[in-house]
């Protein structure tokens, strides 16, 4: 038997120190798998949730491309009627819509037309 010494206690025999080392990991084992589980479940009971992060996900990148198409079309409605507000705009829709002429106008229609 071999003797490893040890500081204030004397000697020891070599094999008590080891299988008080395999002791100490023995009682460690219990708590690794204790934290293991906990994880396990932690995960098992999350993971619905977590599809359902992914899908907001992706429903918010739908949402913003959404938002910047209906941002660009009301960019352009705002610029028909800024137009629509110009005199010019108005002009033409009375020839074009309601037929009407400027005094001094003279309508020429073609014979042939309908």
């Amino acid at each position: 038997m071999s003797v490893v010494p040890l500081r204030g206690r004397g000697k020891v025999p070599a094999n008590k120190k080891t299988a008080s080392s395999r002791k100490n990991r023995r009682k460690g084992s219990p708590i690794l798998l204790g934290i293991c589980i906990f994880i396990g479940i932690l995960l098992y009971t999350s993971w619905g949730n977590i599809g359902q992060i992914w899908q907001m996900y992706w429903q918010r990148a739908e949402l913003e491309q959404l938002i910047a198409d209906m941002e660009a079309e009301n960019s352009e409605l705002a610029q028909k009627v800024q137009y629509m507000e110009t005199d010019a705009w108005v002009e033409q829709a009375a020839r074009d819509e309601l037929g009407l002429v400027k005094p001094g106008e003279i309508i020429l229609i073609p014979a042939d037309a309908p």
